[in-house]
C-alpha cells in the first residue's frame, strides 16, 4: 500500500460497479469498497479519505440511503471537508438532492470516464487549496 496515494472510498452495491472502478483508477489511486450505507459511514469515519463516491441506492434502506449517508458524512466534523461524489443508475432529476445533501458533484451511470476523473481531480486540487489555505 503506497501512503502516498490518494485514497478513495467507493460504496455501491453493484460489485460490476466496484470491479470496474476499481480496474479504470485502480492504478492511480488507493481505493476502497463496501457495498452499503453503514460500511461507508463506519470506514468514513475511521479512516483518512481523500474523496468519497456514493450510490444513491443501496442497503440498508435501499432508496436514497447514498443521499442519507452524505448528510451524516457533511454533519460529521471528522469527514465534512471530504469531497464527496454522488453516482446513480436514477436520472439527472437527483442533482439538486445529491447537492442539498452536501455532494460535489453528480454523475449518472454508465459515467464518462475522462470526465469523472476530471472532476476527482479538480475536487482533490480544491480539496487541498482549502486544506493548505
Amino acid at each position: 500500500m503506497d501512503e502516498n496515494k490518494i485514497k478513495i472510498l467507493v460504496a455501491d452495491n453493484d460489485p460490476s460497479f466496484l470491479y470496474a472502478f476499481e480496474f479504470i483508477f485502480g492504478e492511480d489511486y488507493e481505493v476502497s469498497q463496501v457495498q452499503d450505507g453503514l460500511s461507508a459511514r463506519a470506514m468514513a469515519e475511521q479512516d483518512c479519505f481523500d474523496l468519497i463516491i456514493l450510490d444513491v441506492m443501496m442497503p440498508p434502506t435501499g432508496l436514497e440511503e447514498g443521499f442519507r449517508v452524505c448528510e451524516y458524512l457533511k454533519s460529521n466534523p471528522k469527514t465534512r471537508n471530504i469531497p464527496i461524489i454522488i453516482m446513480t443508475n436514477r436520472s439527472e432529476q437527483d442533482r439538486s438532492k445529491a447537492m442539498e445533501a452536501g455532494a460535489q458533484a453528480y454523475f449518472t451511470k454508465p459515467f464518462n470516464q475522462t470526465e469523472l476523473r476530471q472532476t476527482i481531480e479538480e475536487l482533490l486540487n480544491q480539496s487541498r487549496n482549502r486544506n493548505d489555505g
